[in-house]
């Protein structure tokens, strides 16, 4: 099955943020109505302990402004995944940048889709979305990720987008195995292929 995404940049609190919307999601930038997900989910995603404890309601708030933020000052940054039908959201998808020697723009990504939303491939169509802006409109290349070495299915995600596992890491305290895409490779992945701007 092929998909198009669909791209807009729309303003949030002054900042230019992407926008993207896949056959079955929106990619849409944090607001503060997504707060009460945000509060109830992350202790069960184990984003509470990326960030070193569960933020409480004014820190979360300020957590959303500072995301809007981050595409004014890096070109990148962090999008709430939504289910298109009921604007739901239920995960996230985030690029940060990566400085490299080189001058060369890398960059980072991250996916999460909330426990009661997985299983569904929703983790693979938002990070597919996110892999074509960063090579296909941000000139990014190449971007890495970080999977959790216990985490079977964030690692099937990856090997389906087409990354390729070259080497490991620790980072925050967990042992990850570290992923790679370049352009050629994302080229010629089959995720690719599925999407188009």
């Amino acid at each position: 099955m092929v998909f198009t995404v669909d791209y807009q940049l729309v303003r949030l609190n002054g900042d230019v943020v992407p926008r993207m919307a896949t056959p079955r999601l929106v990619l849409r930038p944090m607001l503060e109505s997504d707060v009460e997900r945000y509060l109830s989910e992350a202790p069960k995603t184990g984003e509470a302990d990326v960030l070193g404890g569960m933020p409480d309601r004014p820190a979360y708030e300020e957590l959303c402004r500072h995301h809007a933020g981050e595409w004014r000052v890096s070109g990148m940054g962090y999008l709430v995944v939504a289910e298109r039908a009921s604007n739901d959201a239920i995960g996230h998808v985030q690029l940060r940048p990566i400085e490299r020697a080189t001058g060369a723009r890398a960059a980072e990504i991250t996916y999460s889709i909330d426990p009661p939303h997985r299983g569904r491939g929703y983790s693979v169509e938002a990070a597919a979305a996110m892999l074509l802006l960063a090579f296909e409109i941000l000139g990014v290349d190449p971007v890495i990720a970080f999977v959790p070495m216990d985490n079977a299915a964030s690692f099937a995600v990856a090997l389906r987008l087409g990354f390729e596992k070259v080497g490991e890491n620790l980072v925050h305290k967990s042992m990850m195995r570290r992923m790679l895409m370049t352009l050629a490779r994302w080229q010629a992945s089959p995720a690719a292929s599925l999407s188009r701007i």
